[in-house]
């Protein structure tokens, strides 16, 4: 992956408790450059040879399409880093600081999953990204996915971008349009790694990043916000 051009901050990770809901919702800006920064992640799930980007891991939880994520969900799943134990691919937040927020553009999910499972790689991996995007109007916008290695994304449960293979991610890499409805719009984002490695600053080769803009790439800070259900922190 090229070197972007803000330093990457390890995020704060909240623990999501079972039984929290999707109704009652925490609200969270977009950064000045219009990223979404606050994410419910989900997994891992295994991705050997990008496989896993072709099944749909939420499946018995409503798909991947579904009008919300069941957030109470746990799946048992085996990886190539943990062969003799079972790992639990669950739903969990991540939730930056303020000060983070300003400057933290990328998801580094290989940081995040390597931390919290303590795993040596994130070779062949695959987590979900779930937003809220809720716009105080009705408009036409640019969901931009840039991604290190692939991607599904599915925009009020259609499916609106994907790319397949190993790449590196840059920014602004695609710029998708959509209509914005007034209210509550969910984005689901699927990304899978395939051999990734650590960069300099100590950054993993899976991450993913979005930007949310009009159709001029003007970041929609004024008018768009993100949601996420609110969970107990242990």
């Amino acid at each position: 992956m090229q070197q972007l051009f803000r330093p990457f901050i390890t995020a704060l990770l909240l623990t999501v408790a079972h039984g929290a809901g999707a109704e009652n919702c925490a609200s969270y800006p977009l950064n000045p450059e219009g990223y979404i920064c606050d994410w419910m992640l989900c997994g891992p799930f295994p991705n050997e040879e990008g496989k896993g980007m072709d099944k749909d891991y939420l499946a018995d939880a409503g798909g991947e399409s579904a009008e919300a994520p069941d957030f109470t969900k746990t799946w048992e799943v085996s990886i190539t880093q943990s062969p003799d134990a079972d790992i639990t691919a669950e739903w969990f937040p991540q939730v930056l600081s303020d000060g983070q927020r300003l400057f933290v553009y990328q998801v580094d999910l290989g940081n995040i999953v390597m931390d919290r499972l303590d795993l040596g790689s994130s070779d062949y991996l695959l987590l979900y990204g779930f937003v809220y995007l809720e716009s105080s109007i009705e408009q036409e916008a640019l969901i931009i996915i840039s991604t290190d290695d692939e991607y599904k994304a599915w925009f009020n449960g259609e499916p609106i971008g994907e790319s397949r293979g190993e790449r590196d991610m840059v920014m602004d890499q695609e710029p998708i349009k959509v209509t914005l409805k007034k209210g509550r719009n969910r984005l689901l984002v699927k990304s899978g790694a395939l051999i990734s490695q650590v960069y300099a600053l100590g950054e993993s080769g899976y991450q993913f990043m979005v930007r949310v803009t009009d159709l001029k790439r003007q970041p929609l800070t004024e008018s768009v916000s993100v949601s996420l259900p609110e969970t107990d922190e242990e």
